[in-house]
């Protein structure tokens, strides 16, 4: 018995490590292997907010809730988390190494992602987003979803929109992208073009139409932040002439 006693003494301080590491290890033993908490690996940002104005709610998720706090430029954004513009507000955000996102006011998306983190997923719920994404690597992928439709991206500059009907659009400017529905149709535009789809509308090789005049005054607004009227506001450099409306003189 005494020896039993010593034994169980003896792993009692093996146990005893500094602080909270102790804590944590003794969690894992516990759990048998069960990730749950046990993992000491730290969060990887998905992206950081680089330019913010007006009012914008960050909604993070944590193992025990949701927390929502103000957004400020500089904060990193996690995967799940969930990002709200206010009237009158606008955010830009660098999404890793894929590049650039500018959102409107009265927006909500989320950044997930997906395949170990070689694709990420921007889905608008609400709003008005633009993006400017770099060139990427074969492996690496950007998806677009609205309630409506999905766009794969591999490097181009769009404008995603979905309204409080659930009524979706999305613009190519430069690029090409992939446009899909969960029914499995599929059409590619690989030239500056829009594809406009009220809930519950099937999409189909028709649905592209010409870029129009409202949705280039949308992506100029995000491309140049005018409407902000800010000094310091942030500009899109455009390597190549972008698209205007008909009749319009620059």
């Amino acid at each position: 018995m005494d020896r039993d006693l010593n034994m169980h003494k003896q792993t009692r301080r093996r146990l005893r490590l500094p602080g909270s590491a102790a804590r944590l290890r003794v969690l894992c033993a516990i759990s048998s292997g069960i990730w749950l908490a046990c993992s000491t690996e730290p969060r990887q940002a998905i992206g950081n907010i680089t330019y913010i104005h007006g009012k914008v709610m960050l909604q993070s998720i944590t193992a025990d809730n949701k927390v929502e706090s103000e957004a400020t430029a500089g904060k990193k954004v996690f995967p799940e988390d969930q990002i709200r513009t206010g009237p009158d507000s606008a955010a830009e955000l660098q999404i890793r190494q894929y590049g650039l996102l500018r959102v409107g006011e009265n927006t909500v998306f989320k950044l997930s992602e997906l395949d170990g983190g070689n694709r990420v997923e921007v889905r608008v719920d609400e709003g008005k987003a633009g993006l400017f994404i770099n060139k990427l690597p074969p492996e690496q992928e950007l998806i677009v979803t609205t309630p409506t439709i999905i766009a794969g991206v591999r490097g181009t500059r769009l404008l995603v929109t979905n309204g409080t009907e659930q009524d979706s659009k999305v613009a190519l400017f430069d690029g090409a992208i992939e446009l899909s529905q969960s029914s499995g149709t599929k059409v590619v535009l690989d030239k500056p073009g829009e594809v406009k789809l009220k809930a519950g509308e099937k999409l189909q090789a028709d649905s592209v139409q010409p870029l129009s005049a409202e949705t280039l005054a949308e992506m100029n607004a995000l491309e140049s932040m005018d409407a902000l009227q800010s000094p310091d506001q942030p500009k899109i450099e455009r390597n190549e002439p972008r698209p205007i409306a008909p009749g319009t003189i620059e």
